[in-house]
Order: structure tokens, then sequence, then C-alpha cells
């Protein structure tokens, strides 16, 4: 089973509410509940489904309230310390090869830009396209880094469409 995160979960929300709009697209398998933190975590079959899941529900309003859907923190990340510092230039890439993981990705990203860490990078397929994310720590960049990409993946012969998510 694949589980995303549900964060900033209003407590007048029920188990079967978040069933229902986070099973819109995809049956929900299970879902945790931590009503001391006001989080849940909702398990998909596939990893597909819990990829779309973040796409589409992500900042959603849930009771007058935007709850945070996201992938989980590595197990390492949790508990007392403090919690990664997460960063709002996110790149989603649409149309990479299957072959293309997130290794790849990660890698290619930390080649693209001297002087900037990436932080974050995935790949999955979102309706039959194969696509990767990748997360930056430099924000003042977005412009050049949008020009490399292009540059890179025009290279490759590789047809891809790149949004700031």
């Amino acid at each position: 089973m694949f589980v995303v995160y549900v964060g900033n979960i209003p407590g007048t929300v029920t188990d079967e509410t978040l069933r229902t709009e986070l099973g819109a697209h995809a049956e929900v398998r299970e879902i945790e509940r931590n009503f001391k933190r006001a989080s849940a975590m909702v398990k998909y079959d596939t990893m597909e489904d819990a990829a779309i899941a973040v796409e589409r529900y992500n900042n959603m309003e849930l009771n007058d309230s935007k709850i945070v859907v996201e992938n989980p923190r590595p197990a390492k990340a949790r508990g007392h310390g403090k919690p990664p510092i997460r960063f709002d230039l996110r790149v989603l890439i649409k149309g990479l090869t299957p072959e293309t993981s997130w290794q790849d990705l990660k890698d290619w990203a930390r080649q693209s830009l001297d002087g900037v860490e990436v932080v974050y990078s995935n790949v999955f397929d979102l309706d039959g396209v194969h696509c990767g994310l990748v997360e930056y720590k430099v924000i003042s960049t977005s412009s050049y880094l949008y020009g490399v990409m292009n540059n890179w993946l025009e290279h490759l012969l590789m047809w891809c469409y790149i949004s700031w998510v």
C-alpha cells in the first residue's frame, strides 16, 4: 500500500468524510487518524493513486480549513526534532521517459545548477504520463532554472511540459 500524509484536518471531519473526499479518484484502503495532531495517514493501493491524491487534494478546503496532502516524510525525519524545511520552488515535469528514476532526476537537477540545493525529487505516473517533481532550496533562480531545464530536455529529444508547482 502507498501512504499520503494529510494534515490540518478540522476536528469536525469524520473518517467517512475523509474517505469520501480523498477517495473520489481511487479507493481509500485505510485511514489512520491522529486527532491530537489533526492529521491522518491515508493508504491507497497504487503509487499513482497516492500521487494523484497529493496533486489534487493538497490545499483543498475541508470544513473551512485548507488541508495539507503530501508524501510522508521518511521515518528518520519524524519525531521530536525540528521538522525539515520545505521550499516553494517545486518543478513538475511531465512526459519523462518511463526509464527515468527519481535518482536520475535528482542527479540531473543537482548538475544543472551550481549552488542550488535539491531537497526532494520523485517520479510517478499521472493519467498515463510519466512525471517528475523536483524541489529546490533557492527560489531566486526560477527563471534561469526554467531555461536550463528546457535546453537540457530538448538536448535529450524528450518532450516534456514543465510547470512551477
